[in-house]
């Protein structure tokens, strides 16, 4: 046999000096590594996921105070509860026109989700109730809340002695 085809064997062969039981731990480093790489890959697109699909329907409760009232203008906080979606906080600035018990105003609704702003082109305040309906801003939703539309209807249900008062906070929430 001609000595140009002669394979040297298999202990005496050595791709770029690296021995046998080197390229087995290289391997398996690589297999690992590489299985490391996957998982965080889908944990990553769990944590990214795009928003949320379809129309969801809100029928919670919120703890409200007044923060500052006016004349013409108040501010308002509520807490969120029974959410779901809309679970945290708003902060409603409202304007009261000439004609009492009329306003308008804009509510923003922070969550773990994102924010959304609504606008209130109408609504009743005085005498212990409120009362409107709320239509999310175009475009307002960060985060999962983005390209959000929908409406939310507000009543107050009972007022507190020290002012604080409880919303009843119900609507459609969609997404496309």
């Amino acid at each position: 046999m001609p000595e140009e085809l002669h394979r040297p064997k298999t202990k005496d062969f050595y791709i770029l000096n690296i021995n046998p039981h080197t390229m087995k731990k290289l391997n398996r480093n690589l297999s690992l590594a590489f299985m490391a790489i996957m998982s965080l890959s889908v944990a990553l697109s769990f944590a990214w996921s795009p928003a949320i699909k379809g129309c969801h329907q809100i029928n919670a409760k919120g703890e409200s105070v007044i923060t500052f009232q006016h004349r013409e203008a108040l501010n308002m906080e509520t807490d969120i509860r029974g959410g779901g979606l809309l679970n945290g906080s708003i902060q409603t600035s409202i304007l009261r026109s000439s004609n009492y018990p009329v306003i308008s105003g804009r509510m923003l609704i922070t969550t773990k989700h994102g924010n959304l702003e609504f606008n209130i082109p109408r609504g009743i305040y005085g005498n212990g109730e409120f009362s409107t309906t709320a239509y999310v801003i175009e475009g307002s939703g960060t985060g999962k809340l983005a390209g959000a539309t929908g409406t939310l209807q507000l009543e107050s249900v009972e007022e507190n002695p020290d002012g604080s008062f409880t919303l009843d906070i119900d609507g459609e929430i969609c997404f496309d």
